[in-house]
Parts: C-alpha cells; sequence; structure tokens
C-alpha cells in the first residue's frame, strides 16, 4: 500500500487541482500572518472542526505537499469499498466501534514521531453550519504524548460550485499550553474547553475576515486618498514604532480598535502611516466637518463622524459595523486633543463598541515631539481583551487601556523619547 499510495497521491492532487478551484474555491486566512507559513516541520497535530466529508479533501489539497492522514471512525472507513480504498492510500487511522479502544491514539503518536502529519476531528460527527458540537479530549492526550504542536483549523463549511469556503490556519499550540496534568480529568476538560474557545474566536475573525475582501470599489476613494496623501507627507512625518508588547503591531488582523492618547491634530496621520498595511478608520469630531470638500474627503479616507457633546448613537453603530466588518478602528477615548499635561479620564465608548462587536483594543502611546519636523515615536502595548456587555466591566476596561497607555507613556518618558 506504501508503494501505491506514493503513486496515487501525487496523481490525485495533481489532476485534482481543476475540481479544488471550481467546488471548493477555497480562501485562506492566519491567525497571525505575520508570524505563519503553511510549512509543518517534522510531527504535526492538525485540530479540526467537522461538517462534511469534504473537509478532508479541502485538506488534502490545503497541506498540498504532505501526506496528512486522517483519523475516521469504523463506519465511515468501511461505508464502501472506493472510500475504504481511497482512505487506505492516504493512510487513514481507523477508529475501533468499542469506545474503549484507545489504539488510534498509540498508532497516532507513532506515526507523529516519525515525523508524519495527522489530522482529528474531535467532534466526531458533522456539525452544523456555523455551529460546533462538543470536543472530544482525545486531540490532547495525542499531542501530548507525540510532543507535537497543534495546528488549529477552522472551516466555514460552505463547499459546491457556487460557494465560497473560508479556512483559518491557526497558530500552532502545545497540549501544555491548555493542560498541565494530562492524567487528570477535570484538567484536561478545562484545557479542551479553553482550546475549543480558540477555534470559536477563530469562527468568528473568519467570519469577519469573508466581509472585508482586498480590493473592493467602495473602498477605492480611502486607498487611493492614502496613497495620494502619504506620496505628499511622506517625508515629512516620519514615524518609529516602538513594540512593548509580546507582538508587533503590524502582525494584528481582523477587528481591532487602536486606542491612543491624542496630543495633535496631525495623530490620525500618523498612525494611519504606522497602520500602512490596512484600512484604519477613524472617529472624528464634527466640527472638523466644516465644508461640503472636506467632508467627503474625511469620509473617503475612512473618517467617521461623532457628536462629542452627547452620546453619539449612530457614530457608535457606524464605528460597529466598521469592526464587524473586520476592519480596524482608530479613537481617542480622551475626547479632545491635549497638548500638555497628563492622559485625560477615558470615556466608556470604546469599551462600549469593544464589548458590541467582541473586539480586543490595542493600546498606543503616541510621544510628543519637540518640533513638527521631529521624527514621531509611538509605543505599543499588549492588546487589552474585550469584556461582557456589562457596564461595571466596560468601565473595568477603559480603566485598564488608560493604565496601559500611562505606563507606555512612561517607557517612552524613561526612554527620553519625548523630546527627539
Amino acid at each position: 500500500m506504501k508503494f501505491i499510495s506514493a503513486i496515487l497521491i501525487p496523481i490525485m492532487k495533481v489532476t485534482g487541482i481543476p475540481l479544488e478551484l471550481l467546488f471548493f474555491k477555497r480562501k485562506t486566512y492566519y491567525q497571525y500572518r505575520k508570524m505563519q507559513k503553511r510549512t509543518i516541520k517534522g510531527g504535526a497535530l492538525i485540530v479540526s472542526n467537522h461538517h462534511s466529508f469534504w473537509d478532508y479533501i479541502m485538506v488534502f489539497f490545503l497541506f498540498f505537499w504532505y501526506k496528512v492522514r486522517p483519523i475516521v471512525s469504523y463506519e465511515i472507513m468501511h461505508k464502501n469499498k472506493v472510500l475504504t480504498f481511497f482512505l487506505r492510500v492516504v493512510g487513514a487511522i481507523e477508529v475501533s466501534r468499542n469506545p474503549l479502544d484507545m489504539d488510534y491514539i498509540n498508532k497516532a503518536v507513532e506515526l507523529i514521531r516519525k515525523g508524519k502529519k495527522v489530522i482529528i476531528y474531535p467532534e466526531g460527527h458533522f456539525a452544523p453550519i456555523g455551529k460546533f458540537l462538543p470536543f472530544s479530549n482525545s486531540y490532547l492526550k495525542i499531542a501530548q504524548e507525540a510532543n507535537c504542536p497543534i495546528i488549529p483549523l477552522y472551516t466555514d463549511g460552505h463547499y459546491g460550485f457556487f460557494k465560497r469556503n473560508h479556512v483559518m490556519v491557526g497558530t500552532p499550540v502545545y497540549a501544555s499550553d491548555f493542560v498541565s496534568d494530562i492524567n487528570d480529568k477535570d484538567d484536561r476538560e478545562q484545557g479542551n474547553s479553553r482550546f475549543v474557545s480558540n477555534m470559536k474566536e477563530m469562527g468568528e475573525i473568519t467570519e469577519k475576515r469573508s466581509k472585508t475582501p482586498l480590493f473592493t470599489f467602495k473602498m477605492f476613494p480611502m486607498d487611493f486618498g492614502k496613497v495620494f496623501i502619504f506620496a505628499h507627507i511622506w517625508p515629512f512625518i516620519r514615524v518609529k514604532v516602538h513594540n512593548c508588547g509580546t507582538r508587533k503591531h503590524n502582525t494584528y488582523e481582523g477587528p481591532l480598535i487602536v486606542s491612543a492618547n491624542h496630543i495633535s491634530f496631525t495623530d490620525p496621520i500618523v498612525l494611519i502611516k504606522a497602520f500602512f498595511y490596512r484600512r484604519l478608520h477613524f472617529l472624528i469630531a464634527k466640527e472638523v466637518y466644516a465644508n461640503k470638500a472636506r467632508n467627503a474627503g474625511l469620509n473617503g479616507l475612512g473618517g467617521i463622524k461623532i457628536d462629542r457633546q452627547s452620546f453619539d448613537i449612530d457614530a457608535i453603530n457606524n464605528a460597529c459595523d466598521v469592526l464587524n466588518k473586520g476592519r480596524a478602528l482608530l479613537v481617542f477615548p480622551e475626547g479632545h486633543i491635549i497638548r500638555e499635561g497628563e492622559i485625560d479620564a477615558f470615556k466608556n465608548g470604546i469599551a462600549i463598541m469593544s464589548a458590541k462587536t467582541k473586539t480586543n483594543i490595542l493600546p498606543i502611546y503616541i510621544a510628543k515631539s519637540k518640533k513638527w519636523y521631529h521624527r514621531h515615536h509611538i509605543f505599543v502595548g499588549d492588546v487589552v481583551k474585550y469584556s461582557p456587555f456589562d457596564m461595571k466591566k466596560m468601565t473595568s476596561t477603559a480603566l485598564e487601556v488608560s493604565s496601559k497607555i500611562k505606563a507606555l507613556e512612561k517607557i517612552a518618558k524613561d526612554g527620553g523619547y519625548l523630546n527627539d
């Protein structure tokens, strides 16, 4: 069978490319694109949600250069002769009818230790589109015993000639990231819950990213305006980004709230330049919209008009709509420019938007330069996780963002960056 497999798998992959392009029409995302590649070194366990048998065929082409062995039930393995032959060719690991027989775990561990790739569907059954079934925690035991990375994989299950399938490849993790004692049942269940939560978050991000294509005619004014402006101001507004957190600012994808202190009218331009790799919408006071020409220009660049004198529910809804589409939003929670002195109290609007859209907040401190033509230094911290839609918890979120920005301010002062 090894000889037959070595011949048939490349043939099936090459001849199946037209079907893959027409039927699956896969769009692949990455949880953290700047930190990931599709290459897998050594043995690994791929853990995926499950909607149909097409899930494995999609993986068959997704990891084109690898032979990924699926773990399948006895019923699927022996459903018909054609399917049985195909699964034997790809090296499927059969799960016995006996629920107490854990031999498939030992087989998977043995293969992974030899540098092979194995995929498991812990739900065990086909879940309805957009839903998750309970995960069996056996994948944690396999990964722990094999001491291999777990690659989370999410698919939305939209297969067909008139559909588009969206897939997200997660950042590799280890079983030890979720469980401390693999033999403790409660610990395994808690770790399993955390892993499933990560998978659901991947699903939410995939859904939002699928609504934000790389190019649309509606976004053309924003993209063109950004390029046009920076072609003229690039030599005059220089930006230096200091990543003080665990991740670089340009590795964040999907919906994101960028929260910063406000020291100048040029702050939006400085941050748009720092996040030039993606579209950055921003809230801006209605007073700035002085005439029709400026109104059209600001809207084209991604501005969202807000009335600072009242709780502008329309502005909040427009901002939430931007985040729900998987885009980034710039907010100055102080609500006004503070040229000198300490950072002012933050308003709760940022926490409300974060809670409503389940979006994390990225705190940023903009250091004040001595002269306008000096380099602009911005300091980026770690994200603040969104809180449930509860007033006390949202207030706590706003305070946490404020405290993180103040901590970044201290880093800037200690480094002597305030007067470059």
